[in-house]
């Protein structure tokens, strides 16, 4: 009979193999010598299952963003550093390698996010990215709004940095999916960075009154 890391192990084979919605309980307890009834005792349901196998690594990844978003938000200067970016300077330079670092964690989690990404269809995670995406973008709003020094954005300013930051996010699990190691990704993973950088900083600039 499989202990309760042999099902998760065999779980986690079968969910990236087969995807979550076609992934069998009956074959995972088959090829850990176990029963579904010795599942269940473990986990409520498939479920409860593939959430055991994502949860902690989903919980560091929201560490991280939150830790991420708080640091900008306690800056005083943030616009000004924003303004004055460049690949080469100090600020520039902390801000690209904290993005690769951010990045290189999905790598080193790499059947998680494969899982979340692309393998979720049916789960209580199928939403994962739109959710991500969500997330990262009221961040973005929140770090957009200290800059300009507003209480609220118009409908327009909120929609345009939507859409940043889900092109940006799609295209990095683009970039994820047909790249099997981080060293493979990150000369692309840097370039789309310091373009969608160049992209939100002229925003930040922007002032429609201006045209």
């Amino acid at each position: 009979m499989g202990t309760k890391d042999d099902l998760l192990r065999v779980a986690k084979e079968e969910f990236l193999t087969k995807g979550y919605h076609d992934a069998s309980l009956r074959q995972i307890a088959a090829k850990c010598g176990s029963t579904t009834g010795a599942i269940y005792g473990y986990f409520k349901d498939k479920d409860a299952l593939f959430r055991e196998i994502v949860e902690e690594d989903l919980q560091q990844l929201r560490t991280i963003t939150n830790a991420s978003t708080a640091k900008y938000m306690e800056i005083d200067n943030l616009r000004e550093a924003f303004e004055n970016f460049s690949n080469y300077s100090s600020f520039g330079k902390a801000l690209i390698d904290e993005q690769m670092q951010f990045y290189k964690f999905f790598y080193e989690h790499k059947d998680v996010f494969t899982l979340l990404l692309f393998k979720a269809q049916g789960s209580s995670f199928e939403n994962f990215l739109k959710d991500f995406i969500h997330e990262d973008a009221e961040n973005t709003i929140r770090i957009y709004q200290k800059m300009k020094n507003m209480d609220e954005i118009d409908i327009y300013a909120r929609r345009i940095l939507e859409l940043m930051v889900e092109n940006s996010t799609m295209a990095a699990a683009t970039i994820f999916k047909e790249n099997d190691t981080f060293e493979d990704a990150k000369p692309y993973l840097e370039a789309m960075t310091i373009y969608y950088l160049g992209s939100f900083i002229a925003f930040i600039k922007f002032n429609k009154e201006e045209l």
